[in-house]
């Protein structure tokens, strides 16, 4: 069973550093003020790819490997910067108010 959960932290520890690599990317976005649809389809998308990713890691985590916790919320904060980029997307662009 270790090393079963060994093999997933390691699955894991590679979606966190994508996370990261996400976070850096969105904030990059935000300090060049590049708010367009463009950007957000594409972080939505890449978003969608890491949610999968992590679904498909945690059908073989039959253990409840040690970083699983930390990858659902991660992938949360993940998620919750995506919403705030669209939301500064669509109000620069005077769709909400």
């Amino acid at each position: 069973m270790e090393l079963f959960n060994q093999d997933r932290d390691t699955e894991y520890k590679e979606l966190l550093e994508k996370c990261d690599d996400f976070f850096r990317e969105i904030e990059k976005e935000t300090q060049g003020k590049n708010f367009v649809f463009a950007e957000l389809e594409e972080n939505e998308a890449e978003y969608q790819k890491l949610e999968e990713w992590l679904n498909k890691i945690m059908l073989r985590d039959f253990f409840n490997a040690p970083l699983k916790k930390q990858s659902e919320e991660k992938l949360g904060k993940c998620k919750q910067i995506l919403n705030d980029f669209s939301e500064a997307i669509y109000r620069k662009n005077n769709e909400i108010e």
